[in-house]
């Protein structure tokens, strides 16, 4: 732009002169902005300044561009509420639309407010579509289209909020996480072969992804062909493990180096291989047909990370090697590495656990670590997996229906039962089957039927009777309250069809008076001594002097009384 030069003639005495004569501009001094332009102000006294107006702006074709190397254009409102207003009847629908379009990023130094949802990099951000309100609404793109590069999750479908949270969706070709959620500091901190999986709290999942393959062993041998078998001893692989082969020696390494299969497990130290999407191994086996193998070789398996939800600060932290886990609670199973369909629910519960499948846990502290198939509820219930099961607390079973056989009523027992405490049984006790019912209590055995019943094929007591000595109890005794009173050999409260074996004595309401109601019958001794601890009534014969005695209770006094001389 010219230098204010414009106009015949000139009025020399400078802008705070007065303009007496007509078509004349005031000759202005040069200043470091007039170049560019300028305004002149007049007061109304018609004496006139200027000010420049655009400094350093050009103006062309509705662009403008600072003429400053590497110079800024700043626009300020006046005052200290001065707002700078872009206005226009332009909607935004795509980057390249609405009354404002910026081709470059921008930074804003303060807060955002905007009217309506904003678009961030194919992610629609606010409260869905008017006139919703009080939502919060982040979705993707709907047309946006997935592409997994090397037939892996790349990075896709996620969502990461928090610190560090899932901080390597995708680095340069390594897989990365799909389909997944982290919300918290360092949640599901790497998001490598992270698939469907959940993590919401600090360092929950923290150890997730961090370690892709884990050692099998070393390739001792390689049978090449249409079926190629692998001899790593003791491998320890499970069919449809999926495993990276590497280090192969011989022309066999194109197909196998650094490649991904599917083992199918043939014995202990030998396994073939499948393709990689043959999960279960039943497809065509990888062939090596006309390569060779020379030696040497490395198993590895891949380590998956398939469907885990962790809820909770330090939840899950330190898994790296699982699939379909929970871990609910502030450090829940903080210390588990490796295991999958696992249910842990309650703050630090299973934080002995660093291994194991198949275990479900509820506030509970008693799985032990390593087991697969545990249950624990609370300090109440745990079933350890292989058939035992304990419940710590009284227990109420059944609807009251009654049993009628061993497979019937509201509780069945599939086995022997053992009671440490007492059994009431408030209907019929039946014991079938060829099996012996054995009665070997310290107290008393009490049997007490409301009728009169029998016993049939059963023997009471011990091969050797107890008594007062024998380790140091009390003897056993069995109690009939039964009063019927007998009038023959089949009435009476107790009958028995046999005989009937005493090893002491009997006492009768038929016994003797005089010896406490002692049933017996007076014995005959002869001798030449006097018996030893005889009943009243025996007699004694003396093998000497020929005289018969009897024993008899004269009052208080015991004596033997000849009663003949023979």
């Amino acid at each position: 732009m010219p230098g204010l030069l414009s106009g015949s003639r000139l009025n020399s005495s400078g802008p705070l002169g007065y303009a007496n004569l007509t078509n004349v501009q005031y000759q202005l001094g040069p200043t470091p902005t007039t170049s560019t332009g300028y305004t002149l102000v007049a007061n109304s006294g018609s004496q006139v300044t200027f000010v420049s107006s655009l400094g350093n702006l050009e103006f062309t074709n509705g662009k403008v561009y600072s003429l400053l190397p590497d110079g800024n254009i700043t626009l300020l409102g006046t005052g200290t509420t001065g707002i700078v207003y872009i206005t226009g009847n332009v909607v935004n629908t795509g980057t390249s639309t609405g009354a404002l379009v910026v081709h470059g990023g921008v930074g804003i130094a303060n807060g955002l407010h905007t009217g309506e949802d904003i678009y961030i990099n194919g992610l629609r951000v606010g409260q869905g579509r008017n006139p919703n309100q009080n939502n919060i609404v982040i979705t993707g793109d709907p047309f946006s289209k997935v592409n997994f590069t090397d037939g892996k999750a790349d990075g896709e479908n996620s969502i990461s909020i928090g610190w560090g949270a899932l901080q390597e969706l995708y680095t340069g070709g390594a897989s990365g996480a799909v389909n997944s959620i982290a919300i918290g500091r360092y949640a599901l901190s790497t998001g490598t072969y992270l698939t469907n999986t959940i993590a919401i709290g600090d360092s929950s999942l923290y150890t997730a992804g961090t370690i892709p393959q884990v050692l099998i062993g070393n390739i001792t041998s390689l049978a090449v062909g249409s079926t190629t078998v692998v001899t790593v001893p003791n491998h320890g692989l499970s069919t449809g493990t999926e495993i990276a082969i590497y280090g192969t020696v011989g022309t066999v390494n194109g197909t196998l180096n650094g490649n991904y299969f599917r083992a199918k497990s043939l014995t202990t130290d030998t396994f073939s291989l499948f393709s990689q999407g043959d999960v279960n191994c039943t497809g065509t086996p990888v062939s090596t047909q006309g390569s060779t193998y020379v030696n040497s070789g490395t198993v590895f398996r891949v380590i998956s990370n398939i469907d885990n939800i962790a809820l909770g600060t330090n939840a899950g932290n330190s898994i790296y090697d699982g699939d379909q886990n929970i871990f609910v609670g502030h450090g829940a199973a903080s210390g588990f590495t490796t295991g999958s369909y696992n249910v842990f629910i309650g703050p630090s519960v299973a934080y002995n656990m660093t291994k194991g499948n198949n275990n479900i846990s509820i506030a509970g502290s008693n799985l032990v670590d390593g087991l697969d198939n545990q249950i624990n509820i609370g300090a109440v219930f745990y079933y350890n997996g292989s058939g035992y099961l304990e419940l710590n607390a009284d227990v109420g079973v059944g609807l009251g229906d009654d049993s009628t056989s061993t497979t019937s009523g509201a509780f069945n027992v599939y086995g022997g039962a053992g009671l440490s405490g007492s059994l009431f049984v408030g209907a019929n006790l039946n014991a079938t089957g060829t099996g012996t019912v054995t009665l070997s209590p310290i107290g008393t055995v009490v049997i007490n039927p409301s009728v009169t019943g029998h016993i049939d094929n059963m023997v009471i007591g011990a091969a050797t009777p107890k008594n007062a000595n024998l380790l140091s109890t009390t003897a056993t005794n069995i109690t009939v309250t039964d009063a019927t009173p007998s009038i023959n050999q089949t009435s009476g409260a107790v009958t028995v069809a046999g005989g009937v074996g005493v090893q002491g004595s009997i006492y009768s309401a038929d016994g003797n008076p005089q010896e406490n109601y002692k049933l017996y019958s007076p014995q005959v001794t002869v001798s030449t001594t006097v018996p030893l601890l005889p009943n009243i009534g025996d007699f004694w014969i003396n093998s000497n002097t020929l005289a018969e005695y009897q024993y008899i209770l004269d009052g208080t006094n015991y004596f033997w009384v000849q009663i003949a001389q023979l």
